[in-house]
């Protein structure tokens, strides 16, 4: 990071990395800039070894943002550790003023009779949807814990993951006839959980405006905003790209004994490869810890694995595929929604 960046973002002060006009001003180069460098300020933890970097991808004809070392790393080495209250995930909405909307859901799942599982099967919310409405949310407030991390994940170019391809679009015409069903079957399932929660606008609409200010000019929370102004931030086309930056970001780990979504600040700008690294969430220090498997010089790109995928699987969830990656079978079952097939979890430890 040059010595110009440094200066500018130090000049920051603290209170102000929390508000919303301080990264609006800024472009998504500056936004991951300003992030890794003040990430003390911001998270409460240091990973000193990894560095915003920009690297040049000769297959993609592109350059894309990632991280790299700042110094050399020694095998078994503890690269990052972010804690819990930093990342996103359920237990942070659990513990946020969108928990009513979460218990509400939860609990009309569990009052299904036994001769509805199928239905109720069918009716869960993909955690992942509950993630974006969250990202919307913080996206509008004034101010917040989350906000500096928001403003750099929504800077996450989705435009060749064919989720976020408007059908018909050139974009989308362009893809296989396979890679088709699958954009409109995660579409599909993302706009029936945009449904469902869409129906939950006015008897939440007070934690939905938390923090927001409202149209009126005050700040929303014990006064909602104006509906016509939720459906302007939660728009179903804002709910769209944010679950489908979700699912492209995402890690699912093991976290106090359930499989769970989670998005990792700092960790999850590495792009995909193999560098020796390996992650867990460690429920004893409630932080989801990345080690150096081996040693890492100077300057390298820090990669992770994200899992054994075939050609479509790839492109499905993030936009890109591999040289080396097999083409999917039509019917294969590696080819999912993301998650548990393989999104950033196989290499786990």
């Amino acid at each position: 990071m040059s010595t110009h960046v440094a200066a500018w973002a130090h000049n920051i002060p603290t209170p102000q990395l929390f508000s919303q006009s301080t990264w609006e001003q800024l472009n998504a180069s500056q936004r991951g800039e300003l992030f890794f460098f003040r990430q003390q300020d911001i998270l409460g933890v240091s990973c000193p070894k990894i560095q915003l970097a920009y690297f040049w991808y000769e297959s993609l004809r592109s350059t894309l943002r990632g991280a790299q070392s700042a110094a050399p790393i020694a095998a078994g080495e503890e690269v990052c550790a972010v804690p819990v209250k930093k990342m996103l995930s359920l237990y942070t909405l659990t513990n946020s003023s969108l928990a009513p909307l979460l218990t509400m859901l939860q609990e009309s799942m569990a009052a299904e009779s036994p001769r509805k599982v199928a239905r109720a099967r069918q009716s869960t919310l993909d955690g992942r949807s509950l993630l974006a409405m969250f990202i919307l949310r913080e996206r509008a407030r004034e101010r917040g814990d989350f906000v500096p991390y928001v403003q750099v994940v929504l800077t996450h170019d989705i435009r060749s993951v064919p989720m976020a391809m408007a059908p018909g679009s050139a974009a989308f015409e362009a893809l296989s006839e396979f890679l088709k069903r699958k954009a409109r079957h995660a579409r599909a399932l993302a706009l029936a959980d945009y449904a469902k929660l869409k129906l939950t606008f006015h008897r939440f609409a007070k934690q939905l405006s938390d923090g927001i200010r409202c149209t009126s000019g005050v700040i929303g929370g014990a006064v909602p905003c104006p509906m016509e102004q939720l459906l302007e931030v939660f728009s179903e086309q804002r709910f769209l790209e944010a679950y489908a930056i979700v699912r492209a970001r995402d890690w699912v780990l093991p976290m106090y004994n359930r499989e769970t979504f989670m998005m990792v600040p700092i960790v999850d700008m590495l792009n995909y490869g193999q560098v020796g690294l390996r992650v867990h969430f460690n429920d004893a220090r409630h932080a989801f810890v990345m080690v150096a498997t081996e040693a890492i010089p100077q300057g390298r790109e820090l990669l992770f694995y994200y899992g054994t995928m075939c050609k479509e699987a790839m492109i499905d969830l993030y936009g890109f595929t591999v040289a080396y990656a097999r083409p999917c079978m039509g019917g294969s079952k590696s080819l999912v929604n993301g998650g548990a097939a393989g999104n950033r979890k196989r290499r786990e430890q």
